[in-house]
């Protein structure tokens, strides 16, 4: 059975063996002189002349008891303690989903084989959950097998971006039952953690180069692309990058030299008999942003009506004709332009009546809600009058405030057959405003139509990014997605590797696509870090799972008795 020590600094206690060694060997041992009287002595005391000299060490009974007398010293002092015969702990160690961790993998199995080893000794038996940051995934073990545990690591795939901790935390607290076990948190970063839980840091600062961004445009049956490739290090970086396009050879290598932190553009386009192309680059440390696939988009046309007859609805028209892939018909519309109150049983965009001649401008600050249609807009410069009174119903989700009245807001409703629409009102006279040349009043249009043409039927074609929600049309009937030959459930989000993809709907296909990693901050490398704050948690778990030493009281007795003997022995040789 294992010892553990609950004050282990203690045992620098045990430098006084050499010391007691030393000191010994410092001893000249006396010599016996005869003589015939005792006026033959000197009259002054002796005095050596040359100091203390090392000499051989000579074996004594007042050494062996002073060095017994040290190493009992020592022991009592660094409180040894025995793991009680049936003594269980549950050790929870959650593993950082972020995707810069992919970076780690072997420093996190080389520090948690370490730490983890250490952390069995604290009981007889040990129950381990080895969880991820990321709630929808599964456990990778549980059980009672250390060796398991770390060859289940295999299975971690960090690729999750920014994210918080707090959901794996309440699940790591409610398998310890109350604090009767331990937590350890793995990341790649120094982070404040809650005091009930150790922080194993396996990060350091490394270079990375990679692909930070791309843009499509289709101009006369070529695709046209753009990207960015981002040096996220402290040092110049270089690099080969190429094209890969199915039933070619081959492809040609382009090198590129970066400084650091700096991004350079790249760009071509593909003839229109190349439907989908990769980017690479040389691999490194990180290599989820060293992929870049690639389709030709597909767009897909909002089909607007608009009413008009009011000076708004041409300044909503001139707006709107300004966002790609929209038409204006009256032929089974998906999208209506309308003055509020009229009678519309589509997705629409209503516009408030004419405003007053002497209406004035309303001095009062906009102030726009946390919405995915208003957020990270800057709204200040909007001159509007002082809007229309209207009621909120309770499905109506506010955008925008003019003072205690609403600006803007988003009405879901059903239309008589039961059909769900959105529909945006602008609850101000768009004629008497500067709103057309206000660019997050573009945004927000934008939006709105890019909203619409997500639910759009049919298939379609397009670039995202790894992980982006893919909005489809509702449906009863169950979606799957298939990557590389594998087919699973569709969870309404694109793949979290970069590669190429297909939704499908009973085996029609709804969506053709390619997903590439573009979360810079994961890429970013140079704040990873290491901390180990385990030891202490470990510490403490050893006085709640263990038994101090019954015969400390037997090894005091014994260091006063060789303390004693020493004494006794070194009086008697004197005499």
């Amino acid at each position: 059975m294992p010892v553990h020590f609950a004050n282990p600094i203690a045992l620098w206690a045990l430098l006084a063996l050499p010391v007691i060694l030393i000191i010994h060997c410092l001893q000249e041992r006396s010599r016996r002189l005869r003589v015939s009287t005792l006026f033959l002595l000197e009259r002054v005391a002796p005095e050596s002349v040359s100091g203390a000299r090392f000499e051989r060490l000579r074996t004594s009974l007042p050494l062996w008891l002073q060095l017994l007398a040290a190493l009992l010293i020592a022991w009592i002092l660094s409180d040894p303690r025995w793991a009680k015969k049936d003594s269980t702990q549950t050790v929870v160690v959650i593993l950082d989903s972020s995707a810069s961790m992919s970076a780690f993998r072997d420093e996190t199995r080389t520090a948690l084989s370490r730490t983890l080893g250490h952390w069995s000794q604290n009981a007889v038996k040990t129950r381990w959950h080895l969880l991820e940051t990321d709630s929808h995934k599964p456990t990778l073990y549980a059980g009672t097998h250390l060796d398991e545990l770390l060859a289940s690591l295999d299975r971690w795939q960090p690729l999750k971006g920014s994210h918080s901790n707090d959901q794996s935390y309440m699940v790591g607290r409610s398998l310890v039952k109350g604090g009767g076990g331990l937590i350890l948190q793995v990341t790649d970063h120094k982070m404040e953690v809650p005091s009930d839980i150790a922080l194993l840091a396996v990060g350091e600062a490394k270079d990375n180069v990679g692909f930070s961004g791309l843009t499509t445009k289709v101009e006369d049956g070529r695709l046209k692309w753009r990207v960015l490739v981002t040096n996220h290090g402290a040092a110049v970086q270089s690099r080969n990058w190429w094209l890969e396009r199915k039933q070619e050879g081959q492809p040609a290598k382009s090198k590129l030299d970066l400084q650091p932190l700096q991004s350079v553009s790249l760009e071509g386009e593909l003839p229109p008999e190349i439907s989908q192309a990769t980017l690479k680059l040389d691999a490194d440390v990180f290599p989820l942003d060293d992929t870049l696939p690639m389709v030709r988009p597909v767009e897909r046309t909002v089909r607007i009506d608009e009413r008009k007859g009011s000076p708004s609805a041409e300044r909503l028209h001139k707006m709107i004709e300004a966002v790609p892939g929209v038409v204006f018909t009256a032929d089974h519309p998906d999208i209506t332009l309308s003055e509020v109150g009229g009678e519309v049983t589509t997705d629409a965009i209503f516009y408030d009546s004419p405003a007053p001649e002497d209406a004035k401008l309303d001095a009062s600050f906009v102030v726009a809600e946390n919405h995915a249609l208003t957020r990270d807009l800057n709204w200040m410069g909007l001159l509007t009058q002082k809007p229309t009174q209207l009621a909120l119903v309770e499905k109506d989700t506010p955008l925008l405030w003019k003072g205690d009245a609403v600006l803007a807001f988003l009405r879901r409703t059903t239309t008589a057959d039961a059909k769900p629409v959105q529909q945006l009102f602008l609850n101000w006279d768009l004629s008497r405003s500067n709103a057309p040349r206000l660019p997050a009043m573009l945004v927000m249009l934008q939006r709105h139509i890019d909203a619409r043409r997500q639910t759009l039927e049919g298939e379609r074609t397009a670039n995202y990014e790894t992980g982006e929600r893919i909005a489809l049309p509702a449906t009863d009937k169950p979606l799957q997605i298939t990557r590389n030959s594998k087919t699973e459930p569709f969870n309404g989000h694109a793949p979290d590797e970069a590669g190429f993809f297909e939704v499908s709907r009973e085996g029609a296909p709804l969506v053709h696509g390619a997903c590439y990693f573009a979360d810079v901050r994961e890429a970013d490398l140079r704040e990873c870090s290491s901390a180990d704050t385990s030891e202490s948690r470990r510490l403490e778990a050893v006085l709640r799972d263990t038994e101090a030493d019954p015969l400390t009281p037997l090894w005091v007795l014994m260091v006063l008795g060789c303390l004693l003997g020493a004494w006794g022995a070194n009086t008697k040789s004197e005499k």
